[in-house]
């Protein structure tokens, strides 16, 4: 309690905002102190963890109730005035976080977009599409070489073989066309329309006020200054 404070009002409230994907990411309860000093609500006092705010459980007496109703009726004012700031403060904060994780999370999806795309030039095309048009032209010089025995059934067989892979790799090429495509326009989503939803505010951050609790100079003694 802090020295000359008549009461310790402790007002709990709930944090909550949503992004424009209507995503919840922001959700929190917390206590906040505030000393209350002739009847007058003071300077928001440092955080606390809750369980450094824990004290004996016990009945408090009936002149201590009335006592705390009437400190409440003094300061129920200030305290919806507090809440609004707070919720001011609080938008000012989530607005200028979200700015900068959402270019954070821009740059990490250009990177790995980018990592896809160069996995399906590397990976693919260089490696199966070459092996597959060596194994063409191996069979176009055999072609062109003849053979000692069976020349037309073993050409036959060879055209029929290149005519296959030559298919192959036509497919294959399809298949890689589409994938970048694909690629291409999943990237455009997350980057131009995803992500700039995910990071922003839909209207505007709420606090709800949960609980008041006013402590009185005597029941403070295990609470830390």
């Amino acid at each position: 309690m802090p020295d000359g404070a008549d009461a310790l009002l402790l007002l709990t409230v709930e944090e909550f905002a949503v992004n424009e994907l209507r995503e919840t990411f922001h959700h929190w309860v917390r206590t906040i102190r505030f000393p209350i000093i002739d009847g007058e609500l003071k300077t928001q006092m440092a955080h606390l963890p809750a369980h450094e705010l824990r004290v004996p459980s016990e009945m408090p007496d009936p002149p201590d109730i009335e006592k705390a109703r009437a400190i409440w009726d003094e300061v129920a004012t200030e305290v919806r005035e507090q809440i609004s700031a707070l919720a001011e403060s609080l938008n000012e904060k989530l607005a200028a976080a979200l700015v900068q994780e959402g270019t954070q999370a821009l740059a990490r999806e250009n990177e790995r977009f980018q990592s896809r795309q160069g996995e399906v030039s590397a990976l693919i095309e260089q490696t199966t599409l070459q092996r597959l048009e060596r194994e063409i032209t191996a069979l176009r010089n055999e072609a062109t070489q003849g053979v000692l025995f069976d020349r037309e059934g073993r050409l036959a067989e060879l055209e029929r073989s290149i005519a296959e892979k030559e298919e192959e790799v036509r497919r294959r090429r399809a298949h890689y066309e589409e994938l970048r495509d694909q690629l291409a326009k999943e990237r455009d989503r997350v980057t131009r329309f995803l992500l700039p939803k995910r990071y922003a505010l839909r209207a505007e951050a709420q606090i709800f006020p949960v609980a008041a609790e006013i402590r009185f100079p005597s029941a403070e003694e295990t609470i830390p200054k």
